[in-house]
């Protein structure tokens, strides 16, 4: 997503949401959005082969399971009537295959999110009629937004670490300065921001307690430079911050297994690595004969397991 008043460097880095301001080379790609069934075994993962759930020409995105592992939510421009490429929240049905809109608002949401505080309501971040991105939530029919963090502007993306703590993917209102992983508490009036590191990608993800030594942590990734990018790991308590392991250069979108096991695509592929046991990643699921030419990007699991989404990028 691009923070509109922002500088083209800026633009840049968000890898976005608003493909019409992306860089010429990326505003043509497909994005489409993929569920696949997800049989585990002594451990193992298997992979029925992925289907097409967003069956739309144009951009789908950020897709996110509901907490009663029914419906997947994602952010996509649709609708004839719609000069000015706005984005809304849609909602794919499993059980027969529909589609509904979620959010119909003048406004543009991307990454929805369930809210951890009551399981129903959807978090957002919206970018608003003066172009700033601030986070939302809307009930769980999809009207009566309200602001979750009103004086916190900038956001690129985030995720929920708990009920009331936010890691936040800030953008920076100096030229030529990268975004930062920020932390921020939702129960403030006045929010304190916790830099947390800079350089980050745009995922963060709850580590899930079986590896966390019963303390609250998140994950993201370093973007140290081209070559040496690292997952990490903060804990909420202290903000310390500690290295789980190196990631392939431009590996920046991944998801936990309960048991704490890291997935993540990399072409037409799924790879993965347990935070602890493993010494190397290994490759559990090829699509190649399944997908078009392109990429695995964002990617989430329900919470039950049993079935996994991401998204396909056209090259």
């Amino acid at each position: 997503m691009l923070l509109l008043s922002a500088s083209l460097f800026c633009s840049c880095l968000i890898l976005a949401h608003v493909p019409t301001l992306l860089r010429a080379q990326d505003a043509i790609k497909e994005t489409e959005i993929y569920l696949a069934d997800v049989k585990k075994s002594s451990g193992k993962f298997s992979f029925a082969p992925p289907v097409n759930i967003s069956r739309h020409a144009g951009y789908d995105n950020q897709p996110w399971f509901t907490t009663d592992n029914r419906a997947v939510l994602f952010s996509s421009i649709r609708g004839e009537n719609n000069p000015t490429k706005q984005h809304d929240i849609y909602k794919y049905f499993v059980k027969d295959s529909s589609i509904t809109q979620f959010t119909n608002t003048s406004e543009s949401e991307f990454s929805p999110m369930i809210t951890p505080d009551d399981g129903q309501s959807v978090s957002v971040v919206r970018v608003e009629q003066d172009s700033t991105q601030r986070l939302w939530r809307f009930d769980a029919k999809g009207v009566n937004p309200r602001l979750v963090l009103p004086s916190v502007p900038r956001i690129g993306y985030y995720a929920w670490v708990g009920a009331s703590n936010l890691a936040l993917f800030i953008i920076s209102p100096k030229r030529n300065e990268a975004p930062s992983v920020q932390l921020a508490q939702i129960e403030d009036s006045l929010p304190r921001l916790d830099t947390i590191e800079t350089k980050c990608g745009r995922c963060f993800r709850r580590i899930p307690s079986s590896i966390s030594l019963s303390q609250t942590a998140f994950s993201y990734v370093h973007r140290t430079n081209d070559s040496l990018w690292t997952l990490k790991r903060v804990n909420l308590k202290n903000r310390i911050v500690s290295q789980i392991f190196s990631l392939p250069a431009g590996t920046e979108d991944y998801t936990w297994t309960q048991n704490g096991t890291v997935l993540w695509g990399k072409g037409r592929k799924i790879y993965a690595r347990h935070a602890r046991k493993d010494s190397a990643w290994r490759e559990i699921a090829d699509f190649s004969t399944v997908l078009p030419e392109g990429s695995i990007k964002r990617i989430v699991l329900s919470p039950d397991e049993k079935r996994i989404a991401f998204v396909w990028q056209q090259e």
